[in-house]
């Protein structure tokens, strides 16, 4: 549990890791130079399963996020952010499935999603669907990851300090080249947004950063990427709205990676193709049509047109994979 200014939240976090009804674990919480009282929240537990590290030298949450890793000495390593909650049967579920399933390297789970607004993030629930969807983007809240140390014993510093702030998508990719990625379809955590998280600026610098991150995974494909083809890529992950021109783009750009992934068989056609649909779909949802002069009626045949282009996303001839649909 990496911590920095969590006075007001961290507190309530730890009470929920105490609550677990697995018990044989230890909670390393290391503080990153916290200008309030978050220590002193820490030690007041006083529980020998609590241990707390205090840097000298403020290093962030990745380096902080590392350190904690490192200190620790279990078989899995869960994440919880010093603002978030876990439900009391959290790490006992993710556990059991990892001790059943030795090719699984990453178990998460939905989350709750409250404070600052509400909602819920659910991940595919489908192992194959899941990891094909992390071509385009991270479905995985970072708390609700539970992983093998195994999966990163020869990393030094499992949580790559490259791609700032997009540290846990990094480790998903790297930890499920080789391994299993499952999602447990229950709210096994809370996620709290809260005024004091991201900021526009660095919501802005998290885009730029996810660079590396896409890079690695378009590889597993076989694709390395154009800087236009990264540009699409990076507008394909986001929430914001998109040029009709730059759908259009990402369009012809999903039928190559749905091409390049049927040579290298690195996803079954089947996930990679649903994977590709919802994004597509997602993309021309987000289409800014009236702003860019395109008709309703247009836009509205573009949005049909996400179901029909998964078929087509399934097909194995790469020359009906290259045609224009109408």
């Amino acid at each position: 549990m990496p911590c920095y200014n969590a006075a007001k939240f961290v507190g309530e976090s730890i009470q929920s890791i105490l609550a677990q009804t697995y018990t044989d674990l230890e909670l390393v919480v290391v503080d990153d130079c916290s200008t309030d009282n978050s220590k002193e929240v820490v030690r007041q537990f006083g529980d020998p399963r609590v241990r707390l590290i205090e840097l000298s030298v403020k290093g962030g949450r990745v380096k902080s996020g590392n350190l904690a890793i490192r200190e620790s000495e279990s078989e899995f390593i869960a994440r919880l952010d010093a603002d978030d909650l876990m439900a009391p049967d959290r790490i006992s579920e993710q556990v059991r499935l990892l001790d059943e399933r030795p090719n699984v390297g990453i178990v998460c789970s939905y989350a709750k999603i409250f404070g600052e607004g509400s909602g819920s993030s659910e991940p595919p629930s489908d192992p194959d669907l899941l990891r094909a969807t992390l071509t385009y983007y991270n479905p995985i809240t970072h708390s609700s990851a539970t992983f093998r140390r195994s999966a990163i014993a020869d990393d030094p510093e499992p949580y790559d300090e490259g791609p700032r702030r997009c540290e846990d998508y990094d480790l998903w990719i790297k930890i499920s080249t080789d391994q299993g990625i499952v999602c447990i379809p229950k709210h096994l955590v809370a996620y709290r947004r809260h005024p004091s998280q991201l900021s526009g600026n660095v919501e802005f610098y998290q885009r730029l950063d996810l660079d590396p991150a896409f890079k690695k995974v378009l590889a597993w494909i076989g694709v390395d990427p154009t800087e236009e083809e990264l540009r699409l890529h990076r507008i394909l992950s986001e929430w914001g709205p998109i040029e009709v021109d730059d759908l259009f783009g990402i369009e012809t750009w999903l039928h190559k990676l749905v091409a390049a992934n049927e040579k290298t068989k690195t996803h079954p056609s089947r996930a990679f193709a649903t994977a590709t649909r919802n994004r597509f779909h997602f993309a021309c949802l987000r289409c800014s049509a009236p702003k860019q002069g395109m008709s309703i009626g247009l836009r509205s045949r573009i949005i049909r047109r996400a179901p029909k282009l998964a078929v087509t996303l399934a097909l194995r001839n790469s020359g009906i994979l290259r045609s224009r649909q109408g």
